[in-house]
């Protein structure tokens, strides 16, 4: 398991006295409520309820999660140039006050957007390195190899025996 700094390559204050252990903890807690929150609305294009379910939590209590992180959500209709009917703008006020807005519409990897066979095959080894348990490379380039001939495959066991 890699493990990383979370002050690498940012420039540290050093302080005379350490923080306490409660501050910090809100604080790391409300980074990462922030950030899952952002990566959440975006993968929902904006719908919250759609983010509640993918999240696996009752709306409402996305909602508090939402005004306690700052994100605004602007939901509106598409510019005439747009075709994509989902179209959302999710913006999040970071802590040093700065508004971070990221726009979503057919995210590459949808119907309309498909990935390329490479693309496919890098973002399935980027989710195979960074998986909780990460996957070794020679099992993930047997399973993309697998993959390709998913149609013709009579058995599916034959691809999820390579995870056992």
């Amino acid at each position: 398991m890699k493990a990383r700094s979370p002050t690498r390559g940012k420039a540290v204050a050093k302080s005379a006295e350490p923080r306490g252990y409660t501050e910090l903890r809100k604080e790391v807690l409300l980074r990462f409520q922030t950030d899952y929150v952002w990566r959440l609305l975006i993968a929902a294009k904006g719908n919250v309820s759609l983010a509640a379910r993918m999240a696996k939590i009752d709306r409402k209590q996305l909602w508090r999660l939402i005004r306690k992180t700052g994100i605004r959500i602007q939901r509106d209709e598409p510019a005439p140039a747009r075709k994509s009917r989902d179209w959302a703008a999710i913006s999040a006020r970071l802590t040093d006050g700065r508004v971070v807005t990221v726009e979503t519409s057919d995210p590459i990897g949808s119907p309309d957007k498909p990935l390329s066979c490479d693309s496919m095959r890098a973002k399935f080894r980027d989710c195979a390195a960074n998986a909780v348990q990460p996957i070794g490379a020679a099992v993930v380039e047997a399973a993309l190899d697998r993959l390709e001939g998913l149609d013709e495959m009579a058995d599916i066991g034959v691809l999820t025996r390579i995870f056992a």
